[in-house]
């Protein structure tokens, strides 16, 4: 019998195979998972452009201020002229941005979406290193 076929038909073989795919299947799915729903404010991160949620306050020209159960951070994200009407404080709101560099706290929002799922596109990404999360907004 060739090695081969002791490795086919050996149980060990079979029970690491077993747990390797397992264990793949198992870190696709998390990573699927943690894609698609919002990060908390206290563990945003470089560079990844990132989905948080979280109620509004501080609106002025510039931006705003998120606030989520983890934390609060500063938002900056111009809202043109037009849709400044559809935001107001206290509402829950989900932005598509990423984290500034620096020693001051900064998200850079690129698009809000507002409750009714009306979607406020403020700008286009910077362009940034590292990897880049290319999924539906929703």
């Amino acid at each position: 019998m060739s090695w081969r076929r002791k490795m086919v038909t050996n149980p060990y073989f079979k029970r690491l195979r077993t747990r390797t795919r397992l264990a793949m299947g198992m870190s696709a799915l998390a990573l699927l998972t943690a894609c698609a729903s919002p990060t908390p404010v206290s563990r945003l991160a470089l560079p990844p452009v990132t989905l948080i949620q979280g109620q509004l306050s501080a609106l002025d020209t510039q931006g705003f201020v998120l606030t989520d159960a983890s934390g609060a951070i500063a938002v900056a994200a111009a809202v043109p002229k037009d849709k400044q009407g559809l935001l107001s404080s206290g509402q829950t709101v989900k932005v598509y941005g990423n984290l500034r560099s620096g020693a001051a706290r900064v998200f850079d929002g690129y698009v809000v979406q507002i409750p009714g799922g009306q979607n406020i596109i403020i700008t286009a990404p910077s362009p940034h290193l590292g990897f880049i999360l290319q999924t539906r907004f929703e």
